[in-house]
C-alpha cells in the first residue's frame, strides 16, 4: 500500500486540493502528446501500491483531493494486489477522479487472486469517479470481478457517473463486508 504518488496534505470541502492536467485525458484520448501520464517508479506488479492514491499505509488518509484529467497506461502503471491503478482508500473523504483515462489495452494476463482494478475505491466516504474513460481489458484473462474497471469496496455514498468503459471484461464490481450496500449510486 505504498503508491507512487500520494498528496502530502488534505484539502477541505470548501477548498479541495486539485491536481489537474492542462489537457484532460478523457477528452483528449486521440492526442497522446497532450496527456499528463502517471507511472509507477518500480517494476510493475512487484509490490502493493497504486500509481496514484489518497492513502499510504502507516499514514493518515487524505481528504478532499481531486485528480482531474490524468492518464495511465496500465501496462506500465500496473498496481499491486488490492490497490488499483488509481485509488481512493483508507478512510479518505470527499475525494474524486474526474476526466481521467486508464488504458488497459496491453495489460498482461493476471494470475488468480489479483485485485487489479483500474479504479479501486475502498473504505471511503463520498468518493467520486466522474467523466472518466477506461479502455481495454476485455479479454478472457481480465473477465473476472477482481479485475474490474472500477471496484467499490466498503465505501459509503460513492458516486460513479458519466464514465465511458469500452471493451472491459467487468465494468463495475460492488463489494462489501457490511450487511447492506446503502447509498451506492452508480450511473454509467
Amino acid at each position: 500500500w505504498v503508491p507512487a504518488y500520494c498528496p502530502s496534505n488534505s484539502g477541505t470541502s470548501v477548498n479541495p486540493i486539485v491536481f489537474f492536467a492542462q489537457y484532460p485525458a478523457a477528452l483528449n484520448s486521440g492526442s497522446p502528446s497532450l496527456l499528463s501520464e502517471i507511472r509507477r517508479s518500480i517494476n510493475p506488479g512487484t509490490t502493493n501500491g497504486s500509481a496514484l492514491n489518497t492513502w499510504t499505509e502507516g499514514d493518515a488518509a487524505r481528504d478532499y483531493v481531486i485528480f482531474d484529467g490524468l492518464y495511465a497506461d496500465e501496462s506500465v502503471a500496473l498496481s499491486g494486489s488490492n490497490c488499483g491503478v488509481f485509488g481512493i482508500s483508507g478512510t479518505s473523504a470527499g475525494c474524486e477522479f474526474r476526466r481521467c483515462w486508464i488504458d488497459r489495452t496491453d495489460v498482461p494476463a493476471y494470475s488468480g487472486g489479483y485485485n487489479g482494478n483500474s479504479f479501486y475505491i475502498t473504505s471511503t466516504t463520498d468518493a467520486k469517479v466522474r467523466d472518466c474513460l477506461i479502455t481495454g481489458g476485455g479479454t478472457s484473462t481480465l473477465a473476472h470481478q477482481n479485475d474490474s474497471a472500477i471496484e467499490l469496496y466498503n465505501s459509503e455514498n460513492p458516486i460513479v457517473e458519466y464514465n465511458t468503459l469500452t471493451n472491459c471484461g467487468q465494468a463495475i464490481f460492488v463489494k462489501t463486508e457490511a450487511p447492506t450496500d446503502d447509498g451506492q449510486l452508480i450511473n454509467v
